[in-house]
C-alpha cells in the first residue's frame, strides 16, 4: 500500500482504490480526520491484497482490500 488518502480510500502504487464496504465522512471534518487516522493505522506499511469490481467513483476504483490476517479494511 503506498497511502492513505482518508477513511474510506487507499492508494495501492497509482491506483487509488475506494472501498465498497464503507463510507466516512470526508477529511476537514473531526469524524472524518479520525477515520483517516484510523485507517492509517490499520494499512500503513502492510501489504494489502485488493480485488477491483470494475466500477469507478469519481478517479477511484472500487473494491475491496484485505490484509494478511484476512481482516478486510473496509
Amino acid at each position: 500500500m503506498t497511502h492513505v488518502g482518508d477513511g474510506d480510500t487507499i492508494v495501492v502504487g497509482h491506483t487509488p482504490i475506494r472501498f465498497t464496504n464503507i463510507d466516512c465522512t470526508e477529511l476537514g471534518t473531526p469524524d472524518g480526520e479520525r477515520a483517516a487516522t484510523a485507517m492509517r493505522r490499520l494499512a500503513t506499511g502492510r501489504p494489502v491484497r485488493c480485488q477491483l469490481i470494475g466500477r469507478r467513483s469519481y478517479d477511484r476504483e472500487i473494491g475491496t482490500c484485505i490484509l494478511p490476517d484476512r481482516r478486510d479494511l473496509g
